[in-house]
């Protein structure tokens, strides 16, 4: 375990670790207060994403093709999911809702949860992507 930690950037470490204090006073918060409340549903995904965000930054192209390979696996995978699922309930004379049974409880919580983060993922690498290319464009110019 110590020669993996080695590895790792100490940026990254720090932002992990701040990420994961967040994330603990986040839970000690839930306890006292409303959690139908939307803003608390939000708070989640916001201290992930300086996490996600240090990876992909501190990462090579080859090493964040590789993440975003990986991440637009998944991120295809649920959406052409979803879109069956969909397809489903366009069928006259039917009464099949997954949604109806899974969105409106922690899984689907989770669920969105989950997508957007894959999203936010997603967003960054296009970021980086985009600054590379535009630096590789007015190199050329």
């Amino acid at each position: 375990m110590n020669k993996i930690m080695k590895k790792i950037p100490k940026p990254l470490i720090d932002t992990y670790k701040k990420s994961i204090k967040l994330l603990f006073v986040l839970i000690i918060l839930f306890f006292f207060f409303d959690l139908s409340s939307p803003y608390l549903l939000v708070f989640p995904i916001c201290i992930v994403i300086p996490f996600f965000y240090r990876l992909v930054e501190l990462k090579n192209k080859t090493e964040r093709d590789l993440i975003k390979s990986a991440n637009d696996t998944v991120l295809f995978s649920v959406s052409a999911l979803t879109t069956a699922l969909l397809t489903l309930k366009t069928l006259p004379n039917t009464s099949i809702d997954f949604f109806d049974k899974f969105m409106i409880n922690n899984i689907g919580y989770l669920v969105i949860c989950l997508y957007t983060i894959l999203l936010i993922v997603k967003a960054i690498v296009a970021r980086f992507e985009y600054k590379e290319n535009m630096l590789k464009y007015k190199s050329e110019k």
